[in-house]
């Protein structure tokens, strides 16, 4: 049998999914504090691709605010986002759409894939379901009213 040898590292980052949009389910949930003493839900994520699925962690933190915000907007829990407080009890079994990268090895840590930010739905007209619609143009100043006959 002949064959390419392969380090581990080839090895792992031959596995890793490609940079991406996927779709996840939360797996497990719990709360927590980071190293640093913040409050923080650790997160344990099912990531979908068309050849099965793989689990991602990720942690949610107030010091990443726009991730906090953006998964809560994926799931559908801005009323809890708004609100200032969740509990990660609530957040097992929401499925959302996330975006994937691969984040290379570092200090003893392997090549993994990581939640660069999560996708925030679009609501109908294009605007984003979190995000407030755009106003409209100011009326003309002569109210509307102009020499065009139609």
């Amino acid at each position: 049998m002949k064959f390419n040898p392969k380090t581990e590292k080839q090895l792992v980052e031959e596995n890793l999914l490609p940079d991406g949009v996927y779709d996840f389910r939360v797996m497990e949930a719990k709360d927590t504090q980071s190293r640093g003493g913040n409050d923080m839900i650790a997160l344990k994520l099912e990531i979908y691709t068309d050849a099965g699925s793989r689990t991602v962690f990720d942690y949610l933190l107030e010091k990443m605010a726009f991730k906090l915000r953006h998964f809560c907007a994926a799931v559908g829990q801005m009323e809890a986002y708004e609100s200032g407080t969740m509990r990660a009890e609530n957040l097992v079994d929401l499925c959302g759409q996330c975006r994937l990268m691969q984040q290379p090895a570092k200090d003893s840590y392997p090549a993994k894939n990581a939640v660069r930010d999560y996708i925030v739905p679009k609501a109908k007209g294009g605007e984003h379901a979190s995000e407030p619609a755009t106003e409209s143009a100011p009326a003309s100043p002569d109210g509307g009213k102009d020499d065009i006959p139609f």
